[in-house]
């Protein structure tokens, strides 16, 4: 199967893309920051990633876009940057704080006084963003004003394109193959971080580029875990594991989640919370789509897991925005407004998580003219091995 990729004039356009969206907003120069576990904010427009250090593009109204690199990075940002631009700033050096005396660098200072009359720096990313590269960017400002802006960003990151869509066809089709191979090689007495090397294993064999997120098997009550993290508890016969993985291509990520059980669960409640878990996942599968109001999709998933008595299971919505990030802008909540528009991409995430046990379905969608388009569909009944 030949691999779809992210063409390199796609990386220009977007650029360009936002350079429009500074100019009609009134800013001078963008700053949008991004780390090695969060990088998508970067990548996006680079296709690059840091190791070790963080690292941030900076996009003026007008004129060439530069990547900004941590002290260590240039031999890795000649490899992998879809842009020519780069500058080596200590702000963006590793945790650890190296000071490199012999290093030649710039300063945010220096890059801001390049353009001339900067009134209005727009910020990207401050959630990921260290101190220290702000407190740069507010030395180098020389009184400009700095404001967030990350809207922007989210409004190009929200609709995908055709091409990136079929990435994240192939990325869902790595994943799912992945968790189809790696269920054959799990069984009860494997501790959950024995289980999480197996489908670690099968999606690097399938074709990924790494993980999309760290995975996590939680069995027994551990299941009851949203966000996981798997232990050395041995899996026991008879009751449930909660599988949260997914595969990670071109940068772009497809979550795949399934509850598993060796043998019929020896708690009814337990078998009940599946079923009405499976129901809610295929629910939000059928009223994805294009027009409707995310909010009503929440008034019918949860209306029926209120019904069949688990809404105090309820822990978030049942799905949310996902792309270069697992979990991204916009989130399916009962507070949701906006309309479902196509080429809205989403993890169909459904979480049902009581005081002894929990359960998960995830996989991705894209939203189409016409409806929904799962982008991976296997597995969709109770798994008992």
């Amino acid at each position: 199967m030949n691999r779809p990729q992210i063409k390199a004039e796609t990386y220009i356009e977007r650029v360009k893309k936002m350079q429009e969206l500074a100019r009609a907003n009134g800013y001078d120069v963008i700053i949008i920051a991004a780390d090695e576990a969060e990088p998508a904010n970067v990548r996006y427009f680079t296709g690059y990633v840091p190791v070790f250090e963080t690292t941030a593009i900076m996009i003026p109204a007008e004129g060439e876009a530069t990547l900004l690199i941590g002290p260590e990075s240039e031999a890795l940002t000649k490899k992998t940057s879809r842009i020519a631009n780069y500058e080596k700033l200590l702000e963006f050096r590793e945790t650890s704080d190296p000071e490199y005396p012999d290093l030649k660098y710039s300063t945010f200072a220096e890059l801001i006084a390049a353009f001339k009359n900067i009134k209005r720096i727009g910020i990207i990313g401050a959630n990921v963003m260290t101190v220290q590269v702000y407190l740069g960017i507010l030395e180098g400002a020389n009184g400009a004003e700095i404001c967030r802006c990350d809207n922007l960003l989210r409004s190009m990151r929200m609709i995908k394109t055709p091409e990136e869509i079929e990435v994240m066809r192939y990325t869902a089709q790595i994943a799912q193959r992945g968790f189809e191979s790696a269920i054959g090689n799990i069984a009860p007495g494997m501790t959950e971080h024995q289980v999480i090397a197996e489908f670690v294993h099968a999606i690097m064999k399938e074709g990924a580029e790494c993980t999309g997120f760290p995975f996590w098997c939680v069995s027994g009550s551990n299941s009851n875990q949203a966000i996981g993290k798997s232990s050395y508890k041995q899996i026991e016969k008879n009751e449930i594991i909660q599988i949260t993985m997914g595969a990670s291509y071109e940068g772009y990520v497809a979550s795949f989640g399934r509850p598993i059980s060796f043998g019929k669960p020896s708690d009814a409640k337990a078998y009940e919370l599946l079923s009405v878990g499976l129901e809610a996942n295929k629910l939000t599968h059928k009223y994805l789509a294009p027009g409707i109001k995310a909010c009503e999709i929440v008034e019918k998933v949860h209306g029926y897991v209120r019904d069949a008595g688990y809404g105090e299971y309820i822990v978030y919505g049942p799905g949310h925005g996902t792309g270069m990030m697992e979990c991204e802008y916009p989130f399916i909540e009962s507070t949701s407004d906006y309309i479902i528009q196509p080429g809205m991409t989403f993890a169909v995430d459904t979480f049902l998580g009581g005081p002894d046990f929990g359960m998960r379905y995830e996989d991705a969608a894209a939203v189409t003219e016409t409806g929904e388009l799962q982008l991976s569909r296997a597995q969709q009944e109770i798994i008992i091995l």
